[in-house]
């Protein structure tokens, strides 16, 4: 599902699907609701490619749950990172700069292990993902006996439901989640509906990317961005239509 979601999550793919329906339409002498889809698809394209309204998608994703530091956190049972983001350089000085470790998944769940919020890190990531990760941990000073690996998940639903598995025969039930704050709605959602008790964990939000977030003048990073959120929107709203959030 995901991957059928990486090609209609493009704003350009959207319009040109809309639009060539419309003049589809506009062929058969419907002008009237050929004419509207041309409209639309065009409209659509170009607020996706503006920075204020992709600026609004990102806010309303990542107000839902807002940022707070690691020592705000319950005490639970185990922490839970789902991956996608890079990995933090482990040779680095991460006392140095913790903003920008907490913008990270990993760095912000090793902060969160180190403020004693669980005993376990459940590390969920693909194509070797999650083994690097718990190698990490370990430079860090993490024992391996804390850290628990699945590496099969492909998919968000994935991750959950692969995860939810480690927890279930480890009989934890109350967790962290961490991922990053646009992300957090789809991904916590799907784990709740494992019937595993979570509490969202998001990472600081990232730094703004040099873009003016009030401008309605077309630029293409913008464009860029909007297919990110649309990711999640789309994600978020199939999930829960087949019954997977």
């Amino acid at each position: 599902m995901d991957h059928l979601l990486d090609r209609l999550n493009s704003p350009i793919w959207q319009s040109c699907l809309v639009a060539g329906i419309g003049f589809t339409l506009l062929l058969l002498r419907r002008y009237r609701t050929g004419g509207l889809l041309v409209l639309v698809a065009a409209t659509w394209l170009y607020l996706c490619a503006t920075p204020a309204f992709v600026g609004l998608m990102r806010q309303n994703l990542e107000s839902q749950y807002p940022y707070s530091p690691a020592t705000t956190y319950p005490v639970t049972d185990a922490i839970v990172v789902f991956g996608g983001d890079g990995i933090p350089d482990p040779k680095s000085d991460w006392q140095a700069d913790p903003d920008k470790i907490s913008r990270n998944r990993l760095g912000f769940a090793y902060q969160l292990y180190q403020a004693g919020r669980a005993p376990i890190i459940v590390l969920s990531a693909n194509k070797g993902g999650a083994i690097k990760m718990a190698r990490i941990l370990e430079i860090r000073g993490i024992a391996a006996t804390s850290l628990r690996i699945e590496s099969q998940a492909d998919t968000t639903y994935e991750n959950a439901l692969y995860s939810a598995r480690i927890l279930k025969q480890e009989k934890l039930d109350h967790v962290l989640l961490v991922t990053s704050p646009h992300h957090m709605p789809r991904a916590l959602a799907a784990l709740r509906k494992q019937e595993i008790h979570t509490i969202p964990a998001p990472t600081m939000k990232p730094v703004e990317h040099a873009m003016d977030s009030s401008s309605w003048f077309p630029r293409r990073a913008a464009l860029q961005r909007s297919a990110v959120y649309l990711h999640e929107y789309l994600g978020l709203f199939a999930y829960v239509l087949v019954g997977r959030a």
